[in-house]
């Protein structure tokens, strides 16, 4: 395509001119690259398909007696790690800033697991951060969400994660943190068998009755 454009007198509209200086700059950017040749026409350049994402999204909500001001997060940093295995079968990618732990699992296609194991394992996920945080006294409240998403290079140069349903765990976030600081876990989208499923992954935790709507939340009684 690059070279039918400069076999050209001149390019024919803006998008072969965007194409041609992109593609002569200094080491372009994938994502801009891709983008100038869908413009431009090309058939090669299409979308990828959408990821199979899940999200969770957590806080501290009390430190607990711990004095050392980083200790309550090294604590629920090494709780995401040993609990990682629940999300075994997805690619995952994880940040952890101040009292906030984002975590990511995804699959590309052809999926190989169902809909919603997801967020059956995210919600394992969950509860298994949050219990061994509560040995220490420290409480976790999370929020897990489903969607579609894709995945880019992060700053890191690992795969991240951009889905909708980030958003979306922020909002719920933002709902359970009005209630009382011990340990939550809010599943969106948990209903009919799936919630049944996640009862019984959350055995001891009580389940509200009036959540926001369309979504599932469980606190850790005293």
């Amino acid at each position: 395509m690059v070279d039918g454009i400069l076999q050209q007198k001149e390019p024919e509209s803006a998008a072969q001119l965007e194409l041609l200086r992109i593609w002569f700059a200094a080491d372009p950017p994938r994502p801009a690259l891709e983008q100038a040749l869908r413009r431009a026409g090309s058939a090669l350049a299409a979308l990828p398909p959408p990821v199979r994402a899940v999200v969770y999204l957590g806080e501290i909500a009390s430190r607990g007696a711990m004095q050392d001001p980083g200790a309550a997060h090294e604590l629920v940093g090494r709780a995401a790690r040993d609990a990682r295995a629940f999300l075994e079968a997805y690619e995952t990618s994880v940040a952890q800033f101040g009292d906030r732990l984002a975590f990511g699992a995804f699959e590309r296609p052809p999926f190989r697991t169902r809909p919603d194991e997801g967020l059956v394992g995210a919600a394992r996920f969950a509860r298994e951060v949050a219990r061994a945080s509560l040995e220490y006294g420290v409480v976790v409240r999370a929020v897990v969400c489903a969607g579609d998403g894709a995945v880019y290079g992060d700053a890191a140069g690992r795969p991240g994660l951009a889905s909708a349903a980030t958003v979306r765990a922020a909002e719920l976030l933002a709902t359970i943190r009005q209630g009382p600081a011990v340990p939550t876990i809010a599943v969106d989208g948990g209903k009919g068998l799936l919630l049944e499923r996640l009862r019984q992954r959350l055995a001891g935790w009580e389940l509200e009755p009036d959540g926001p709507a369309g979504c599932a939340v469980w606190r850790l009684p005293g």
